[in-house]
């Protein structure tokens, strides 16, 4: 049962955390005050894991999943809440909601299948896309991408609300990045099904080889 103190790694720790905090916001989805405070105390956690993983050398692949899920479902779930808010645009929300499962599970999917020493799906390799290559590796670029796509969704849901020209503005800004997000997400989900149909390929051509001898 020594494999429990995994659980209690600092970062899975937080991650866990992470979770009853973005679960308890979206109780209070209406209510934008509590909610605010806990979905960004949630999402500030983020930031935290990864380095307390790196200080205390605690990095694992629950660890990795559960950074990943927790974004998925608080988006998820994000994208559920705008899309009762802004109900002419519910079908956008809906796509961009599918976008985002199907190319992140994917991925992290066809990042580990067949693949040796790889540790994260954020493990990506110069043969592929350099959108996706740069995307992540250079980690101050995948930070603010990631930043103006999840600042793009909190200022439509604070809009509902308080209705102020800034905030148009700022929405305009964070939008451009947000929509070069989900052209990574396209390329993402194409890149991985490349590499699963490659892999299923060679799979089946070994399983040929094999029969023949």
């Amino acid at each position: 049962m020594s494999h429990i103190k995994v659980y209690f790694y600092y970062p899975n720790i937080v991650g866990i955390i992470r979770v009853i905090t973005c679960l308890i916001a979206f109780y209070f989805a209406f209510n934008p005050i509590v909610f605010l405070s806990l979905y960004l105390t949630s999402f500030c956690l983020d930031a935290i894991d990864g380095y307390l993983a790196r200080k205390f050398n605690q990095c694992s692949t629950l660890g990795a999943v559960l950074d990943m899920v927790t974004d998925r479902f608080g988006t998820s779930m994000l994208m559920v809440v705008l899309a009762m808010m802004y109900e002419k645009f519910f079908f956008l929300f809906q796509v961009q909601l599918a976008l985002d499962l199907a190319s992140h599970y994917s991925h992290m999917y066809a990042s580990h299948i067949g693949s040796e020493g790889v540790k994260s799906h954020k493990d990506i390799d110069k043969s592929k896309v350099f959108v996706l290559h740069l995307y992540y590796t250079k980690h101050i670029f995948l930070g603010f991408v990631c930043l103006c796509n999840e600042f793009f969704f909190i200022i439509l849901y604070v809009l509902h609300f308080w209705k102020h020209p800034a905030l148009y503005i700022l929405a305009v800004l964070f939008g451009i990045v947000m929509a070069f997000k989900q052209v990574v997400n396209v390329i993402q989900l194409g890149s991985a099904c490349e590499t699963l149909t490659k892999f299923d390929w060679e799979k089946k051509q070994k399983e040929a080889e094999k029969k023949e001898e």
